[in-house]
C-alpha cells in the first residue's frame, strides 16, 4: 500500500508544474499584434481564450487549426508589441510558427527575405462622417438672443403703432398685427403717415432677418447633402480627412491629401476626433470603420471606394517551406466556407 508522507504531495505538485511547463514549452505559437478588431490582446500573455484574445482573426485562427488538424494543446497565441513582431518571429522557427493580427501583404517586408501567406481577409478603407441629427434644427438655429430680441421688437413696434393710429384698434389687434408682420402678413388698415413709415422700417428689419435665416438654413442644409451625398472619391478631395500613417500614400494616389494621426485604430479616439474636433472624417480600414459605425448611432460610413489591400500571416523567411504550404491549403480551405465581408459581419453581429 502506497504512504503519502509529508513529502509526497509537493513532490507531485512539482511534477504536475513541470509537466504543464513541459506541454507549454511544446505547443507552438502564433505571434499577434493588436489590430481592432481584427486582434485584441494584452502584450506579454500567451493561450488562446477570450476575453485575454479576440477578434476577427483570433476566430479565423481557430478555425484554421481545426482545418490543419492541430489540437488545442498544440498551439496558443503570444501577444507581442508590433515592434518587436519580427525579432521574436526569427528568434526560433521551431516554436513561432507565424504572425496575425493585422499583418498586411507589404513589398518591404518581401524585400527583408520574410514570406506572407495566402490572404486571410481583404479589406479597403472607408470613410466615417459623424452627424449629430437635430428635429428642431429650423427654430434652434435662431439663438435664444435673436428670438427675444425679434419679439421684444415686434412688442415695442406694436405698441408704437397704437399710438401713431390715435388708438383706434385694441393693443391686441396691433400685437398681432406685428407678429403677423414677421410673415410679410397685415391685419391692420395703418391711416397715418408716422405708422406707414414705421412699418416700413419693420418690414426691412424682417427682410433682414428672414435673409439670414434661410442663408443659414441653406448653409445647413448643403453641408449635410455633401456629406451623405458623396457619389465618389473626388468628392473627398476638398474634405479634411484623418488617417492612419501606413495609409498615406494609398489616398495620395486618389488625390486626397489626409492629415496624419497615429492614434486612429482606437475606436473611442476615432469617435471623439469625431464628436469635437474639426475634420470632416476619418478614413480607416473596413473593418475598423465598420465596427465604430455599429456601435456610434451618429457616426455613418459614407464610402467604400478605395484601394484595396490583403491581410496575412507573416512567415520568417527561415520558416520551413512545407509548414506553410500546410497552411495555404488551410487558408484555402476555411476562405471557400465564408468570405471576408461576411466574416467580418458575422463577428460585428456577435459583439452586439
Amino acid at each position: 500500500m502506497l504512504r503519502i508522507t509529508a513529502f509526497t504531495l509537493p513532490l507531485l505538485a512539482l511534477c504536475l508544474h513541470l509537466l504543464q511547463r513541459g506541454a507549454e514549452a511544446a505547443s507552438q505559437r502564433i505571434l499577434l499584434t493588436n489590430a481592432f478588431p481584427l486582434a485584441n490582446c494584452t502584450i506579454g500573455t500567451v493561450g488562446k481564450k477570450p476575453p485575454a484574445f479576440q477578434g476577427i482573426e483570433v476566430d479565423y485562427m481557430a478555425e484554421l487549426a481545426t482545418q490543419l488538424g492541430w489540437s488545442d494543446s498544440m498551439w496558443d497565441f503570444e501577444c507581442v508589441d508590433s515592434a518587436d513582431l519580427t525579432a521574436t518571429l526569427d528568434s526560433d522557427t521551431s516554436l513561432y510558427i507565424g504572425a496575425l493580427g493585422g499583418q498586411r501583404v507589404q513589398y518591404a517586408n518581401l524585400v527583408s527575405g520574410y514570406n506572407y501567406s495566402r490572404p486571410t481577409l481583404f479589406s479597403g478603407l472607408s470613410t466615417l462622417i459623424y452627424e449629430s441629427k437635430d428635429n428642431w434644427f429650423f427654430i434652434t438655429i435662431i439663438s435664444l438672443n435673436v428670438g427675444l430680441a425679434i419679439c421684444g421688437t415686434a412688442v415695442g413696434v406694436a405698441f408704437l403703432l397704437y399710438l401713431f393710429e390715435g388708438r383706434s384698434n385694441a393693443l391686441e389687434q396691433y400685437i398681432w398685427h406685428a407678429f403677423a408682420s414677421i410673415f410679410f402678413v397685415s391685419s391692420v388698415r395703418l391711416s397715418t403717415v408716422p405708422a406707414r413709415i414705421l412699418q416700413i422700417a419693420y418690414w426691412f428689419m424682417v427682410l433682414i432677418i428672414t435673409s439670414t435665416y434661410q442663408a443659414n438654413m441653406t448653409a445647413l442644409l448643403a453641408v449635410q447633402g455633401v456629406l451623405e451625398g458623396i457619389q465618389s472619391i473626388p468628392d473627398l478631395n476638398t474634405k479634411n480627412l484623418l488617417a492612419p500613417p501606413e495609409f498615406e500614400f494609398n489616398l495620395y494616389s486618389y488625390g486626397i491629401k489626409p492629415t496624419i494621426d497615429n492614434k486612429t485604430n482606437d475606436p473611442t479616439y476615432i469617435f471623439n476626433q469625431l464628436q469635437v474636433s474639426n475634420y470632416d472624417g476619418v478614413t480607416v480600414p473596413d473593418s475598423l470603420a465598420s465596427y465604430v459605425a455599429r456601435e456610434n448611432c451618429n457616426v455613418f460610413l459614407v464610402t467604400r471606394f478605395y484601394y484595396k489591400f490583403n491581410y496575412a500571416m507573416l512567415f520568417s523567411g527561415a520558416q520551413n517551406s512545407s509548414i506553410i504550404d500546410s497552411i495555404n491549403n488551410a487558408i484555402s480551405a476555411v476562405n471557400a466556407n465564408m468570405g471576408s465581408v461576411q466574416r467580418v459581419a458575422t463577428y460585428l453581429n456577435s459583439t452586439v
